[in-house]
C-alpha cells in the first residue's frame, strides 16, 4: 500500500497534527478533492485502521476539479488608534516587537533582523488552534511607513500571507491586518475553525500594545 501524501515522515511527524493530517487525507481521497498530483483512482482509495476497511465494492470517485483543488481563507482585522501612523508603523513593522503584540507569535528561530526589508527571510513559530507551526516568511513588500507583506508555507502545505498596513485617520491612524490562507486543509469545519481562531487572535493582537493607544503627544 502506498501513501500518496508521502506519509507521516514527510510531514515531520509533529505530535498531534499527524492524526489530523491522516483524517484530512482520507477525507480528500474519498471525496475526490485530493490534489491531482497524488490522486489515485485504481484501486479505489481506501484505508485500513485496526480491523476496519473500506468495502471492496466502493466505487471510485472522479478526479478533483480545479475549483476543488484551491481552498482559500481570508481574515481582516483593523483598529482605529489615537497614536500617529509613524508610531504605529514602528511597532507594527519591527520583528523584534512581535512578541509584545502578536498573539499567535511563539518564538523566532534563528537570527532575527533588526528590521524587515524586501526579500528578507526569517523563521517564526506561530501557534493557531493550539498547534505550533514553523513558517519561514519571505518579505514580499516593504513600503515604509505604510505596508508590510510577508508570505510563507506552513503545515500540510498551507500557504499563508499577512499584509500589515497603516494609514492616517484624522488625528490618529488606522492599523489593518489582512491574512489569507490557501491549501487543502482550509475547507469545511477545519477551514472555519482556522478562520475563527485567526480572527480572534488578530483582533486581540491589534488591541494589545499599550504604546499604540498613546496620544499624539505621548
Amino acid at each position: 500500500m502506498v501513501n500518496p501524501s508521502g506519509g507521516l515522515i514527510s510531514k515531520g511527524h509533529p505530535l498531534g497534527a499527524t492524526g489530523l493530517a491522516q483524517c484530512a487525507e482520507l477525507t480528500w481521497q474519498l471525496r475526490g478533492t485530493a490534489p491531482s498530483a497524488r490522486w489515485t483512482t485504481s484501486p479505489p482509495p481506501c484505508s485500513t485502521t485496526s480491523a476496519s476497511a473500506a468495502p471492496p465494492s466502493s466505487p471510485p470517485t472522479n478526479a478533483p476539479s480545479a475549483e476543488q483543488e484551491h481552498r482559500h481563507g481570508q481574515i481582516t482585522a483593523s483598529i482605529d488608534l489615537p497614536a500617529t501612523p509613524d508610531k504605529v508603523w514602528t511597532e507594527f513593522s519591527n520583528p523584534n516587537n512581535f512578541e509584545k503584540w502578536l498573539t499567535i507569535h511563539t518564538k523566532w528561530k534563528g537570527e532575527v533582523p533588526a528590521q524587515f526589508s524586501k526579500g528578507a527571510q526569517v523563521a517564526e513559530v506561530v501557534t493557531m488552534l493550539g498547534m505550533p507551526n514553523t513558517i519561514t516568511w519571505t518579505v514580499e513588500e516593504f513600503d515604509a511607513p505604510h505596508k508590510l507583506v510577508i508570505s510563507g508555507t506552513g503545515m500540510a502545505g498551507v500557504k499563508v500571507s499577512f499584509a500589515l498596513s497603516v494609514a492616517s485617520d484624522g488625528g490618529g491612524s488606522k492599523a489593518t491586518i489582512d491574512a489569507s490562507f490557501e491549501g487543502q486543509m482550509i475547507v469545511g469545519a477545519l477551514g472555519k475553525a482556522v478562520e475563527k481562531d485567526g480572527k480572534k487572535n488578530l483582533d486581540a493582537s491589534l488591541a494589545s500594545s499599550p504604546s499604540w493607544s498613546a496620544d499624539r503627544d505621548g
